[in-house]
Order: C-alpha cells, then sequence, then structure tokens
C-alpha cells in the first residue's frame, strides 16, 4: 500500500549547482523533502520534487516561482 504523495515538476536550463539551489529553496522554506529525482536533457534539466502534503505542495510551488 502507497500513501498519498504530492509532487512539483520542474524545468529550466542546465547548469551547474542548479538542483543544490532547488533542493536549498525548499529547504529554507520548511518543507521536507519525501524524494527528489532529476534528470539532464540535453542543456535542459527535469526534475521531480515529491512532499507529503498539498499544502507543501503549493508552498514548494511559490517559492521556485519566485527563484
Amino acid at each position: 500500500v502507497t500513501r498519498m504523495t504530492y509532487s512539483v515538476r520542474v524545468e529550466g536550463d542546465n547548469e551547474p549547482g542548479v538542483a543544490a539551489k532547488l533542493v536549498k529553496a525548499v529547504g529554507e522554506a520548511g518543507i521536507n523533502l519525501a524524494g527528489f529525482s532529476a534528470a539532464k536533457l540535453g542543456a535542459r534539466f527535469v526534475a521531480h520534487i515529491r512532499v507529503d502534503t498539498p499544502e507543501d505542495r503549493e508552498v514548494v510551488v511559490k517559492v521556485l516561482s519566485e527563484l
């Protein structure tokens, strides 16, 4: 049985430290990560950030939209 989880998909230009920048911003907002995965796609990246609640997901969207 898997409990409900919530995720945010993030895409952008790939550059050194981009994953660290995302995770740092989420942590500084007081959100605990339930999971994180990312892949490089040429000059771009895609990341999936998983959190435990829909409220946490909304905070992540807000925080990352401000980067």
